[in-house]
């Protein structure tokens, strides 16, 4: 089963870089975020669980959200200046903790029974820090929030 796609509206966003090709990939990886966010359906079927949040798949055959992944889809999403889309993948981790007792390898059934690094800080640490940049919004406002 396969998470549903979630039409987003891209910010516009210039990368600056004396190397072409690296400014190729930015704008390429920009533009790629429109097919790689899913939301679940309300309740569990098939292989994966259900999320309440939307989140960024790494694409091609892998359709659900990866922990280790995620860390590094949310730098790239906050390049992308996608915060909130940053922020409510650190949602999902929250849920399955909460759900769960521990952030699973994968949004896949199978995965529940093991995990991978802990990378939960360092996300907490880059949506925060952007939020707190962009918008100023304090790190206590912000837990309070994801911990609801």
């Amino acid at each position: 089963m396969e998470g549903q796609p979630l039409p987003i509206e891209l910010p516009d966003i210039t990368v600056i870089c004396p190397d072409p090709a690296v400014e190729h990939v930015f704008s390429s990886i920009h533009q790629r975020w429109e097919q790689l966010v899913k939301t679940s359906p309300p309740y569990s079927k098939g292989e994966l669980f259900s999320l309440p949040f939307p989140y960024v798949v790494p694409g091609g055959v892998y359709q659900q959200l990866f922990y280790w992944d995620s860390y590094f889809i949310i730098l790239g999403l906050n390049i992308s200046r996608l915060h909130e889309l940053a922020r409510s993948i650190v949602n999902n981790f929250f849920y399955e903790l909460k759900t769960f007792g521990i952030i699973p390898n994968s949004s896949e059934l199978a995965h529940l029974s093991r995990s991978q690094p802990p990378l939960l800080t360092s996300m907490i640490e880059e949506v925060w820090c952007k939020l707190a940049h962009y918008f100023r919004v304090p790190f206590s406002n912000y837990f309070r929030r994801i911990r609801k």
